[in-house]
Parts: structure tokens; sequence; C-alpha cells
């Protein structure tokens, strides 16, 4: 649960980006889902294709660029279901 307004505006311009860029990353098999925000970090969860393919490094460094660009963004965290980072 964000602490703050300003991490509920994150999250909101956080899942707004995501939607942009979901569909490109469904045709392939992987989802993925904003899971929260604390202290200007965003944790990202990927899910299906992307998790172990060797390709991830091409593809979700874009997502993760586009993430940081939200005012307030300090870093961007990916991780599969298990925690692990997927980048």
């Amino acid at each position: 649960m964000p602490s703050s307004l300003d991490e509920l505006k994150i999250l909101a311009k956080a899942e707004q980006i995501l939607s942009r860029l979901r569909p490109y990353f469904q045709r392939e098999g992987t989802t993925l889902s904003v899971k929260d925000c604390k202290d200007g970090v965003i944790n990202i969860l990927v899910e299906g294709a992307c998790v172990g393919c060797s390709l991830s490094g091409q593809d979700l460094p874009g997502v993760r660029d586009a993430l940081k660009e939200i005012p307030g963004v300090k870093d961007v965290l990916l991780s599969d279901s298990h925690g692990l980072p997927v980048l």
C-alpha cells in the first residue's frame, strides 16, 4: 500500500505508461504489473515469456527507462513472481 499521495500519483502514472506498453509484451506472452511503490522505488512484476529469456535484456530496459521518467521515481525494479530480478 502506498504511504503517501506522491506514491499514489507515481502508481497512477506507472499504470498509465504500462497500459500503453502491455499490448506489445502480451503478444509475446509476457504480463507486466505494478506491484507497489515505496520511497520512490517502483516494483514491477514480470510474468511469462520474458522471465529467463535472453532477449529480455533488450526489451525490458525500455520499460524501466519509461518508468524512471516519472517525477519522484528513484528506481524501478523488475522481478518475477518469486521476487527474483528479471534484469
